[in-house]
């Protein structure tokens, strides 16, 4: 296995060993038809011949051990860890691979410098016992090649973060047997995004798909900044049977100089306006349907509607994530 592979070049019965769940579930999406961004992975066995490469691997294991051992506390085991990792300069092979990669990426959509999507794929998210869920670090609007190996350097470093060692201790996670991968995927321009679970996270009702977005990017409905749009779609004939538009008065836009997410308020004459027509919440209900179908379980995702869009929706919705549901309550989905 290479130490960068292109997403749709993976073998799906493969891809979560290799990119992580969140990757891995990307690649057997897009192996079903089903649009996801374009873009490629730095792999777990990367990430951990880096640390054998850099001569991190051994510190690392002895700061776990200590950490075990009641030595070292989470803040101090990241102290010792994170900034080894977030200022490292990548091995040259790897360096080299990933630039060509992210120029070739680049060459696909005609643009010098893509902005990307830098997302961490930890082999240890969504397992059943633990979920990770918000710890790791995900950059948006990050462009160019000193950028993009930065990005790449900060998801490594979120694995021996202060709250990741924490949760990874409450949830007896082993970290020393973890791997980061990390996707590299082309940053979707956003006209509208959110979340969508295939049953109903209150009422756990089965027959519907309940929809969420706002205007934006999706991090404002991710992260409960603002009150989205919901809607309720049927599985059996795709009637939307129930639509609320709120005020949604801030919307998340990517910050392309570092890479981050910020909120801005929303334009008046958008705040009101519903977020999305029938035809793309229909198209993001039958999405989320055969998911479920494909996973065997309830699902929760998240999506974006492309600008330019048309209005029933064909060509221009993609999903950027997808998970079994673990929890059902209101929170369910949020990261």
């Amino acid at each position: 296995m290479t130490a960068v592979a292109w997403l749709d070049r993976l073998d799906p019965e493969q891809a979560i060993r290799v990119a992580g769940p969140k990757l891995g579930r990307l690649v057997r999406l897009r192996a079903a038809g089903i649009p996801v961004p374009a873009g490629f992975v730095v792999t777990g066995e990367a990430f951990r011949q880096a640390m054998a490469t850099l001569g991190l691997a051994g510190e690392q294991a002895d700061t776990l051990a200590r950490l075990a051992a009641g030595e070292l506390d989470p803040a101090g085991a990241a102290a010792t860890l994170q900034p080894r990792l977030a200022d490292c300069q990548l091995p040259a092979p790897l360096l080299s691979d990933l630039n060509t990669h992210y120029q070739q990426l680049c060459a696909r959509r005609t643009a010098p410098e893509l902005p990307v999507a830098v997302r961490s794929s930890a082999t240890v998210e969504d397992s059943a016992t633990a979920s990770f869920a918000g710890i790791f670090v995900t950059s948006l609007g990050v462009h160019g090649a000193d950028q993009v190996a930065a990005a790449v350097r900060r998801c490594w470093a979120s694995l021996f973060s202060e709250r990741a060692l924490s949760y990874a201790a409450r949830t007896s996670v082993d970290l020393a047997a973890a791997s980061m991968a990390v996707g590299v995927l082309e940053l979707i321009e956003a006209t509208s995004a959110g979340v969508a679970f295939s049953m109903h996270p209150v009422t756990g009702d089965q027959q519907v798909v309940v929809i969420e977005g706002a205007w934006g990017l999706g991090e404002a409905v991710v992260s409960g900044s603002v009150t989205p749009d919901q809607l309720e779609v049927s599985k059996p004939d795709g009637s939307i049977r129930r639509w609320e538009v709120r005020d949604k008065a801030r919307m998340s836009r990517p910050d392309g100089a570092t890479g981050t997410v910020v909120e801005v308020a929303t334009p008046d004459q958008l705040r009101r306006a519903p977020c999305l027509t029938a035809g793309q919440a229909q198209q993001i209900a039958g999405y989320v349907a055969e998911v479920e179908r494909r996973f065997g379980c309830p699902v929760d995702v998240e999506w974006v509607v492309a600008a330019g869009a048309a209005e029933d929706g064909e060509g221009s919705v993609y999903l950027t994530q997808a998970r079994p549901i673990s929890v059902v309550s209101p929170a369910a989905g949020r990261r």
